[in-house]
C-alpha cells in the first residue's frame, strides 16, 4: 500500500515539473536566450558557474652540464686579448670540469654541434651580442644547449667578459698576472637563457668634434687597404663609447666625415704642393674633418696624430676639439718616443717673429721641453755669433755673453742659440764652417745653415759650398741634416741617444725655425733622438732642417725689456761656453 502511494507521489511531481518549464517558456520565439540567472538573496549564482581553463604553467627551465663535446671558438685574426680570453677559458673550464676543450679558430662557416664563441666570431650568435657593445662593455649568455657567447666591444672587453663567467658559473679565478688558478671552480649546471652584461660609464656626456658631435660623423677612405682608421674608430668608442662606421668613398653618401687620405668626396687633395708624399694634413673644411696624406705609409702617423690631438689632457665631462688650424706631421721610418702636445706658450716678439714654448709628453708619460722662435722671411736678419763679438776663432763664451757682446757693438740682437760643435776643452775651434758678416772665418768638412746676401735661407752638405762660395753672409756648421726636401734624412734608427738638441729648420715660403729641446732632466724633460726632431721640426711645417750643437751646449736665450733672459735649461746647470752661436737680429 505505501509503495503504491510513494508512485503516485513521484508521479504527480514529475507532472508538476513539467507544467512549471512550459510556463517559463511562454511567449519566447524559438532560439531566444532565457533570462539570466537570478541570485538569492545571499548573493551566490543559483545556476552552475561557467566552465575555467587553468593557466598554462611556465617551461621547466633547461640545464645542462659542459663536457668534452664543447668547442671554444675565436675569430681567425689574431687579436691578442681575444687569444688570452680563449686560453683563459680553456684554462678555467678544464679546472672545473676536469676535461679537456679543443679550440679552433672561425675559418669554417661549418660550425660544430657545441660552441663556445669567443669574441667577435663571425658566427650570427655573437655578432648580433657585439654589435650592441661599446669598448668596455662586455656580455655573455648561455643561448642554447648547443651554444654560449663569450664576448666584448673590444678584445680586452672579451677578456674581462670570460673572467666574469668563469667566475659567476662555476667559481674560478686565477692570478692575472701569474695565471695560477686562486680557485678552482666546480662543475656547475648551466642554464639555458641567462644572460649578464656589463655597460661602461665613460664620465663622458657629449664629444664635440668640429662643428658636430662625434657620434654623427662618418670615416671616410680613400683607399681600403689603408691602415689607421681602425685607430680612429677604437679611439673614439673607448673614450666614448661612439662607434663610428667606416665606408670607403665610393660608398659615402653624405653628411658629417672625417675623410682619411682625401679632403673630400672627390678625393681631392689639399693645396700643398710645395711638400713631400710622406707629409699629412689635419684641418677643419666645409664642416668635415681632413685627415690628408698622398702615401699609403703614412696613414698610421697620420691617425696617430689626429688621434693625439683628440685626447683630453684633463678630465672633462664634455670635450670639444677644433681643427681650424692646420696641423702637419710626417711619417718618419724609425723609431720615435711618440711626444704628444700638452700644452702651448705663444708670444709675437715683433711682426713676423713668434716665440713659443711646448710642453710634451713622451710614451712613458715623461715631458720634454722645446723653445721655438719662428721667423717669417724679411722680418729679422740672421748673424753668427762669437765670443767678444769678434772675428777670431778657438774662443769660448757663453750665448748670454755673446749675444751682449753683439748688442754692446750696436746689433739689435732679440734672441740667440748655440751653433756648431766645436773641440771642447782642445783648441776650441768650431768643428764646420763659419761665416760672420760675410767672413769666412773657418771652413770645415760639415753640413751647415747659412743665408745668402739675398736673405734666403740654406741647408747644405759641405760638398756643396763652393756652389755658394762668395754668396754667404751667415754661415754656421752642424752634424746630420735631418730633413731634405721633406724627407727624412740623418736619423739612423740605431741612434736612440736622448740628449737636449739645438735645430735650426726652413718651411717651403723661407721661414727660419729656430728649435732647443731640454733633456737629460727626466723630470723637467726627458730629451730627444734625432729621429723625434725630425719629427718635432716637421710637425712645425719644416721642410728642411739640420742639427746642431747639443747636450750641454743647447742655449736658448730672448732678449726681453733690455735683459738677456736664458729660456730652457742647460743640462750643465749653467750655459756652457761655446765657439759660436746664432742671432736673430731686427733691423
Amino acid at each position: 500500500m505505501k509503495r503504491n502511494f510513494y508512485r503516485i507521489i513521484c508521479f504527480v511531481l514529475i507532472i508538476s515539473a513539467f507544467v512549471l518549464q512550459g510556463c517559463t517558456n511562454v511567449g519566447k520565439a524559438d532560439g531566444e536566450p532565457t533570462a539570466p540567472p537570478q541570485e538569492s538573496t545571499s548573493g551566490t549564482v543559483v545556476s552552475e558557474a561557467p566552465e575555467t581553463t587553468e593557466p598554462t604553467p611556465p617551461p621547466e627551465p633547461v640545464e645542462f652540464s659542459l663536457n668534452s663535446s664543447y668547442v671554444l671558438i675565436r675569430a681567425t685574426e689574431n687579436r691578442t686579448d681575444e687569444t688570452n680570453a680563449l686560453m683563459l677559458l680553456a684554462r678555467g673550464l678544464k679546472s672545473a670540469y676536469g676535461v679537456n676543450f679543443n679550440m679552433e679558430t672561425d675559418s669554417s662557416n661549418d660550425s660544430n654541434e657545441f660552441e663556445i664563441l669567443v669574441g667577435e666570431t663571425n658566427r650570427p650568435e655573437s655578432a648580433e651580442l657585439v654589435s650592441d657593445l661599446s669598448y668596455y662593455d662586455w656580455t655573455y649568455k648561455i643561448v642554447s644547449t648547443n651554444v654560449i657567447a663569450v664576448c666584448g666591444g673590444s678584445p680586452e672587453a672579451t677578456l674581462a667578459a670570460a673572467r666574469a663567467f668563469l667566475e659567476n658559473v662555476c667559481g674560478y679565478t686565477e692570478n692575472e698576472e701569474t695565471s695560477e688558478p686562486v680557485s678552482g671552480g666546480h662543475a656547475a649546471e648551466l642554464q639555458v637563457g641567462t644572460e649578464v652584461t656589463y655597460r661602461h660609464n665613460y664620465g663622458i656626456s657629449s664629444l664635440k668634434l668640429g662643428e658636430h658631435d662625434v657620434s654623427e660623423y662618418t670615416v671616410v677612405t680613400a683607399d681600403d687597404k689603408l691602415s689607421g682608421a681602425d685607430k680612429i674608430v677604437d679611439h673614439f668608442n673607448r673614450m666614448f663609447g661612439a662607434k663610428l662606421p667606416v665606408t670607403p668613398l665610393d660608398s659615402y653618401a653624405g653628411g658629417p666625415a672625417i675623410f682619411f687620405g682625401c679632403a673630400d668626396a672627390y678625393g681631392s687633395h689639399l693645396d700643398a704642393d710645395a711638400y713631400g708624399d710622406l707629409r699629412y694634413f689635419i684641418e677643419e673644411k666645409d664642416g668635415n674633418i681632413v685627415i690628408d696624406f698622398k702615401s699609403r705609409p703614412v696613414s698610421e702617423a697620420a691617425a696617430e696624430r689626429f688621434v693625439d690631438e683628440c685626447t683630453p689632457k684633463e678630465k672633462e665631462e664634455a670635450p670639444c676639439f677644433s681643427f681650424e688650424h692646420r696641423r702637419t706631421g710626417m711619417y718618419i721610418p724609425a723609431d720615435t718616443n711618440g711626444f704628444v702636445t700638452e700644452s702651448v706658450t705663444s708670444t709675437e716678439i715683433a711682426d713676423g717673429v713668434v716665440y713659443e714654448e711646448y710642453l710634451y709628453r713622451d710614451s712613458q708619460g715623461l715631458p720634454v721641453r722645446s723653445y721655438i722662435l719662428t721667423v717669417a722671411p724679411g722680418a729679422a736678419s740672421f748673424a753668427t755669433s762669437m765670443p767678444g763679438d769678434l772675428n777670431e776663432t778657438g774662443q769660448v763664451s757663453n750665448i748670454p755673453r755673446q749675444v751682449y757682446a753683439a748688442q754692446r757693438n750696436g746689433k739689435n740682437v732679440i734672441a740667440g742659440i748655440n751653433a756648431d760643435f766645436f773641440a771642447m776643452g782642445g783648441t776650441n775651434v768650431m768643428s764646420g764652417l763659419c761665416i760672420k758678416d760675410g767672413i769666412l772665418l773657418h771652413k770645415g768638412s760639415n753640413d751647415w745653415f747659412g743665408i745668402t746676401k739675398d736673405g734666403e735661407p740654406v741647408i747644405e752638405r759641405s760638398a756643396n759650398y763652393e756652389k755658394y762660395e762668395g754668396n754667404l753672409i751667415t754661415a754656421v756648421g752642424g752634424i746630420g741634416i735631418l730633413l731634405r726636401n721633406d724627407a727624412p734624412l740623418d736619423i739612423s734608427s740605431s741612434n736612440t741617444t736622448r740628449a737636449p738638441r739645438t735645430v735650426v729648420g726652413i718651411k717651403p715660403d723661407g721661414t727660419v725655425v729656430l728649435c732647443v729641446v731640454d733633456g737629460r732632466q727626466p723630470e723637467l724633460s726627458n730629451g730627444a733622438t734625432l729621429a723625434d726632431m725630425a719629427e718635432l721640426m716637421a710637425s712645425l711645417g719644416c721642410r728642411d732642417a739640420i742639427n746642431l750643437d747639443g747636450g750641454g751646449s743647447s742655449t736658448f736665450v730672448l732678449c726681453e725689456d733690455g735683459k738677456i733672459d736664458v729660456k730652457n735649461s742647460p743640462s750643465d746647470g749653467t750655459p756652457r761656453p761655446v765657439a759660436n752661436g746664432l742671432m736673430v737680429i731686427l733691423p
